[in-house]
C-alpha cells in the first residue's frame, strides 16, 4: 500500500470504475482499502462500489467480506 491516502483513494477509483470486473472481483480488490486505517480511504472505498453493489445486490450479500468494514449493520453476530 502505498503511503499517501491520496493516492490510495485514487486506486479505489480505479478499481470501482473498472468496467471489465465482476462485483466479485471489484469486492476483492477494493477490501483492503475498506479497511484502511485512514477514515477517508475507507468512505472512498465505499462510494466508489456502491453503485455497482446496488447493480449487483444479491452476489454482493453473498460476498460479505466487505460489509464488515463498510456497514455495521452486517456484521455477523
Amino acid at each position: 500500500m502505498h503511503k499517501s491516502d491520496l493516492v490510495r483513494c485514487f486506486a479505489t477509483c480505479l478499481i470501482g470504475k473498472n468496467a471489465s470486473s465482476d462485483i466479485k472481483q471489484t469486492l476483492q480488490e477494493i477490501e483492503p482499502f475498506a479497511a484502511d486505517r485512514n477514515f477517508n480511504v475507507r468512505e472512498c472505498a465505499w462510494s466508489i462500489v456502491r453503485q455497482k453493489i446496488i447493480e449487483n445486490l444479491e452476489e454482493s450479500i453473498v460476498y460479505e467480506c466487505l460489509c464488515c468494514y463498510i456497514c455495521p449493520l452486517f456484521i455477523p453476530l
